[in-house]
């Protein structure tokens, strides 16, 4: 066996050994360190955490309410400090509602109000909740909800436009350029179609059509033609020739196309179900309350009842925020103006 041999074997033994007794020392300080988890029965829950006069948070009443926040606001309080930051929130919430009721703000009418604001949707919110669960809506009710509402799951492109007709083609030319020519073109055609288009029905809405496809019946071929081929929103083509003479075309609207299936919406569909059953349960459930109650309406001192109909901003004038004016100045009526408007509304005119 050569030296070389002999020397790097007793390398590798004594390198093996060194790395094994690290090893062990590494484990046995570990085990030294980790703290034995502490057993909490349900005598440590009822422990008093604190004490705010007569009042007292136990230990259980503290973990039911970090608990029961949202999973992501809950993280904030995992640690120690986390847990003692909450716990002073808990106490000034509590000193301040001490201090209100030592001045009596329970028995105001407005905290009444607000109290039982909170009672009458709890009520409403278990009551109806009970009755209608999740769990109980079957998957025939779920098909059946997807298959009557199919055109929002299954949905071909789609696109709007607005149109500009005139009875001229020279006369269309000569507008889609003015109207190409200036930056804010959707604000030129608006105003072109008003003053120019002979198309009395979309007129009316500034030349706006309704969402169509490839295959509309309501819309006319030409007009859907150009519609599909057109790039991007804001683009104006034509004229087309269309039935009631020659039509610029401005697009305005991409909806793309839809393709869910029932297993991607199902969730969704649920919560539609169960909103809707709930609200049909919420009439039936006050129908039979007030069959056990003993209503009695007086027709005739409803009368006596008389709403204030005068419609004054709320809040600050021009109904912007309490005491802020609205950042647009008012265009005041010349004194001059406002004089002749008034003998006009009176009848009085100069002879």
């Amino acid at each position: 066996m050569s030296k070389k041999y002999i020397k790097y074997l007793s390398s590798f033994i004594i390198g093996t050994g060194l790395l094994f007794s690290l090893n062990f020392v590494v484990k046995a300080t570990q085990n030294e360190a980790a703290p034995e988890k502490v057993k909490i029965t349900p005598a440590d829950k009822e422990k008093v955490v604190v004490k705010i006069g007569d009042k007292t948070i136990t230990a259980g009443e503290l973990e039911n309410k970090l608990n029961n926040i949202v999973p992501f606001v809950r993280k904030r309080y995992v640690s120690d400090e986390g847990k003692r930051e909450y716990l002073e929130q808990l106490v000034n919430q509590e000193v301040l509602a001490m201090e209100a009721k030592a001045q009596d703000f329970d028995e105001k009418e407005s905290v009444k109000n607000a109290v039982r604001t909170t009672m009458i949707y709890r009520q409403k919110k278990l009551a109806v909740n009970n009755r209608i669960k999740k769990e109980n809506i079957t998957e025939k009710e779920i098909k059946e909800y997807y298959d009557k509402h199919i055109n929002e799951y299954q949905r071909p492109e789609r696109r709007r436009v607005n149109i500009l007709v005139v009875k001229d083609k020279k006369k269309a030319e000569k507008l889609k350029k003015e109207i190409t020519a200036k930056k804010l073109n959707l604000r030129t055609f608006h105003k072109m179609v008003k003053k120019h288009s002979i198309d009395e029905k979309s007129k009316k809405r500034a030349g706006m059509l309704q969402f169509f496809d490839k295959d509309s019946k309501k819309i006319e071929k030409s007009i859907i033609a150009q519609a599909f081929n057109m790039k991007k929103t804001g683009e104006i083509a034509g004229p087309v020739k269309t039935s009631k003479g020659f039509t610029l075309i401005r697009l305005s609207g991409i909806s793309p196309t839809v393709n869910k299936s029932l297993e991607e919406v199902n969730d969704l569909i649920v919560e539609r179900i169960l909103r809707k059953k709930r609200s049909k349960e919420l009439k039936n459930y006050l129908e039979e309350l007030r069959k056990n109650a003993e209503i009695k309406i007086i027709e005739e001192n409803l009368d006596l009842v008389k709403i204030n109909n005068n419609h004054k901003p709320l809040g600050g004038k021009n109904f912007h925020s309490p005491g802020k004016q609205s950042r647009h100045k008012q265009r005041r009526v010349p004194p001059s103006l406002r004089k002749k408007l008034k003998n006009k509304m009176t009848g009085k005119t100069k002879k």
